[in-house]
């Protein structure tokens, strides 16, 4: 819409308190919308009819709410901050938690007071508000952000006091939102698994088993790093999709388990060259620990196999060697083995005892 035409709309600046006084409604509702631009001393273009649209948006809230639901919602786009704000308390007040919620998928994060005012609004009304809904609209917010402060505030404050079925149902609204095809939307909600484990790692292990989307699964799993996520994400690193065998490889690191260096030593033999160099990555990373597993891997078949070599039987001619110093030890004569000690005596010859005689 150009200046002139924007312009023509303030040739008639509506008069709110005499629209109220014959209450006027539709004088109200086309009042909501005026706008007056005015060419600005430093080249800009200001809006005149910002004060007379936020008392018009007041005055229907009070005048005739049920009939001014849609203008007031609407003016939750308003370019004006004072405008949205205005709109965000009237709808605070006639508990239109639905509007407030939807809001949150197009208000400024970082310009003007109408987001935190609603954030306050929803958390006020939250017995009445899908806390699921607030998520959904939260993580779809049109900008290509990531979550502010505010947001992730206002979604813990929500869910501290949520049953169990509105937290699970939380859980469930973000992991179908790492499947989303707006890669901000993804990182979102992996960034709110994040915050909300442990109560997401059960979720996620599910969707790194059997659900559509794995790979994301396993990549948060990794940020996590709970350790009831070991055994699915060794499980993983025989996947046949790839991505998530080089996912579950990276969060395998991040666990920092030494039952993870065998399957990763195996991995680095993947037929793909991502998962290959996903898992050498993943055990330089491990450090210490998983040079110790892989040399006692290394050394164990040689250790193996000297064991066998000492054990008796194992070898018939060291043995049987052996066997024979052995038995020859056993049939010499004990006076042969004899440590000293007098002699034994014996008698002389007959005819030499009795020339002694």
């Amino acid at each position: 819409m150009s200046l002139d035409t924007l312009s023509s709309l303030g040739e008639r600046k509506p008069n709110i308190k005499s629209l109220v006084r014959r209450e006027d409604v539709d004088g109200l509702v086309q009042a909501a919308s005026y706008q007056e631009l005015a060419p600005g001393a430093d080249g800009t273009v200001g809006d005149l009819g910002i004060p007379v649209r936020v008392e018009a948006i007041l005055a229907l809230g009070t005048l005739a709410p049920e009939q001014a639901q849609g203008p007031i919602a609407a003016a939750l786009r308003d370019p004006a901050d004072r405008v949205r704000s205005a709109a965000v308390r009237v709808l605070h007040a006639l508990h239109e938690v639905d509007a407030l919620t939807e809001a949150l998928q197009w208000l400024p994060t970082e310009r003007g007071h109408s987001r935190t005012l609603t954030s306050q609004a929803i958390l006020n009304l939250q017995t009445s508000i899908r806390h699921s809904a607030v998520v959904d609209a939260v993580i779809h917010h049109e900008d290509d952000d990531l979550l502010g402060d505010q947001d992730v505030q206002l979604i813990l404050a929500l869910l501290e006091e949520a049953t169990e079925d509105a937290t699970d149902e939380v859980l469930q609204v973000l992991i179908v939102a790492l499947d989303d095809e707006r890669g901000i939307v993804v990182d979102r909600a992996a960034e709110l698994l994040v915050r909300l484990a442990p109560d997401s790692v059960d979720p996620l292990v599910h969707e790194l088993r059997e659900g559509v989307n794995p790979a994301d699964a396993a990549y948060v799993l990794g940020r996590i790093g709970d350790p009831r996520a070991l055994d699915v994400l060794v499980k993983s690193l025989r996947h046949r999709n790839t991505r998530v065998r080089a996912e579950s490889a990276a969060a395998l690191a991040e666990l920092q388990d030494p039952a993870a260096v065998k399957p990763l030593l195996r991995a680095t033999h993947d037929a793909e060259h991502t998962v290959r160099s996903q898992a050498r990555v993943a055990l330089d990373r491990m450090g210490t620990v998983a040079v110790i597993e892989g040399v006692a891997e290394l050394l164990r078949p040689i250790v193996r196999e000297a064991v066998r070599s000492a054990i008796p039987g194992d070898g018939a001619e060291s043995d049987g060697e052996g066997q024979q110093r052995r038995s020859s030890a056993r049939r010499r004569p004990r006076s042969s083995r004899s440590n000293g000690g007098p002699p034994k005596a014996v008698d002389p010859p007959a005819d030499l005892k009795q020339g002694m005689q």
